[in-house]
C-alpha cells in the first residue's frame, strides 16, 4: 500500500475473519492547508487479502489500543489522531537506520512486496489489483525488470516437458 493508504486506515477497513482490508483512502499534506483526507491514486477502492501474521498483529494492535472503534484509524498517535504522513516517514527512516537496513525505504518496500510476487509466479493481474495501479499495463511497465528471470523459468518449464516427452526409438 501507498504511506497514504496506509495511514488512511480505520478499524472499520479490517475485516478479521476474512483477513483483508478495504483500501478506499489516503492521507496527504497539502501545503498550507495541512494533512487531508481523499481518495486513494486511482480514486477507486480495493480490497486487499492480508498474511495471518499480519492478521494477528493487527488483532494484537488492537486489543493494546483505545482507539479501536469502527471510525478510529488504525495508525494513530497516542491520542486517536491521525499519523502525519511526513512525520511517519521521518520515523520509519530513522528506525531503518537504527535497524542498520541501509537503503530501506518505506516506498521501497512496496516495490519490494510487488517484485517479490512476481518472481513467484503470482498473476500480475493480481499484483496490479494489490497495488491499486490503474491497469494491469502500469504494473508490467514498472517491474518489467522481473520478466527476463520469469522469461528463463518459462523456457526451463518448457525443456524440462520436452525432455519427459516419449521420443520413438529409430
Amino acid at each position: 500500500m501507498r504511506r497514504g493508504e496506509i495511514l488512511a486506515l480505520q478499524w472499520q477497513d479490517y475485516t478479521p475473519a476474512q483477513q483483508t482490508l478495504v483500501v478506499q483512502r489516503a492521507l496527504a499534506h497539502i501545503p498550507g492547508r495541512g494533512v487531508i483526507v481523499k481518495g486513494t491514486k486511482t480514486d477507486r477502492i480495493r480490497v486487499v487479502k492480508i498474511n495471518a501474521s499480519l492478521a494477528a498483529i493487527l488483532d494484537q494492535h488492537r486489543e493494546q489500543t483505545t482507539s479501536n472503534s469502527p471510525t478510529d484509524w488504525i495508525c494513530a498517535r497516542p491520542d486517536g489522531a491521525h499519523l502525519n504522513p511526513h512525520s511517519f516517514s521521518t520515523y520509519f527512516t530513522a528506525l531503518a537506520a537504527r535497524l542498520q537496513l541501509h537503503g530501506v525505504t518505506l516506498h521501497g518496500l512496496r516495490h519490494t512486496h510487488a517484485t517479490a510476487l512476481i518472481a513467484a509466479g503470482i498473476p500480475v493481474k493480481v499484483v496490479s489489483e494489490r497495488l491499486g495501479h490503474a491497469t494491469v499495463a502500469m504494473t508490467q511497465d514498472v517491474y518489467a525488470h522481473v520478466t527476463p528471470t520469469m522469461q528463463q523459468r518459462a523456457a526451463d518449464v518448457i525443456e524440462a516437458q520436452w525432455q519427459q516427452r516419449s521420443v520413438p526409438s529409430p
